[in-house]
């Protein structure tokens, strides 16, 4: 039996994203070429604003990835994906089918896999591979209504905590009253095209709330608006891997739960992630492009 692995040790730097982010992918690449996975328990995860108690171990449990504790034979590779296809056969007529082969996997080549060929991220959302991973998610209660069209608009503020500081890429919010003209456009768009439904906006990010006070404009009888603000990320990706709508922030946080979501998301044209074929890009002033 072969097992395509990668690590899951977040050197206390990588946040969860970081990390997951192969995690869905190998995931993904492990249905595709029918073999199996093994995700290591995560460790040394970094960012927790939270505080969350047992943070590794509360990852592990929520996404509930397949993990095999030792193999037989241990393997290394590097190298594209048709080299990946070619080496799976080769290791099939090698080894006994009694024999666990761990083929462990960098994240650096998972992400070379992915962006030498970008229509691989819409072929597994179009296989719908994430769903066995989605539909274990657990948490004991929800904010979402069937009643409302949900919209989960994630918005990264600076975070004192962070590790990687490029904010330019990032478009790390610092002062929203600014950025809320920019914000506004994309929130007016899903409003006009559901004009006559109800709508649920949740923001999760960070910081006061009394920031936050210009989303509250928009609400009427038909427009409700919720903050979610240093909330616990298990409840944040539940939450947005399930929206109706999802609108991104420049963050491996925020792709996970694009990969996971199969519904639309909008995201910056400016994002440097293979993106599947639900996505709306958004210009630099989220207006639709």
């Amino acid at each position: 039996m072969i097992f395509l692995s990668t690590t899951s040790d977040g050197l206390h730097t990588a946040g969860l994203g970081s990390i997951t982010q192969w995690h869905l992918l190998l995931f993904c690449i492990s249905k595709e070429l029918d073999v199996n996975v093994s995700v290591d328990p995560y460790y040394r995860i970094g960012h927790n604003y939270h505080s969350v108690s047992n943070w590794d171990e509360t990852f592990t449990k929520f996404f509930n990835f397949p993990y095999t504790k030792k193999f037989d034979v241990d393997l290394d590779f590097d190298g594209s994906y048709d080299e990946l296809k070619e080496g799976l056969i080769s290791i099939e007529k090698e080894y006994e089918s009694n024999e666990r082969v761990g083929v462990h996997i960098s994240h650096e080549t998972i992400k070379d896999i992915m962006i030498s060929d970008k229509n691989l991220i819409s072929k597994f959302c179009e296989k719908k591979y994430l769903d066995e991973i989605k539909n274990n998610f657990y948490i004991e209660d929800t904010y979402f209504s069937s009643e409302y069209i949900n919209v989960s608009f994630h918005i990264r503020v600076e975070n004192p905590k962070d590790t990687d500081h490029a904010f330019h890429l990032r478009e790390t919010v610092y002062d929203l009253d600014k950025e809320f003209n920019r914000h506004k456009n994309i929130i007016k768009y899903i409003k006009d095209e559901n004009s006559d439904k109800k709508i649920h906006l949740h923001i999760h990010s960070q910081e006061d709330e009394d920031r936050y006070h210009n989303f509250y404009q928009f609400c009427d009888e038909n427009f409700k608006v919720s903050l979610h603000l240093d909330d616990n990320p298990i409840r944040d990706i539940y939450h947005m891997c399930n929206a109706d709508y999802l609108i991104m922030a420049n963050s491996s946080y925020s792709w996970i739960c694009h990969l996971l979501n199969s519904n639309t998301t909008f995201a910056r044209d400016n994002f440097w992630q293979p993106m599947n074929s639900k996505v709306k890009y958004l210009d630099y002033n989220y207006n639709v492009i």
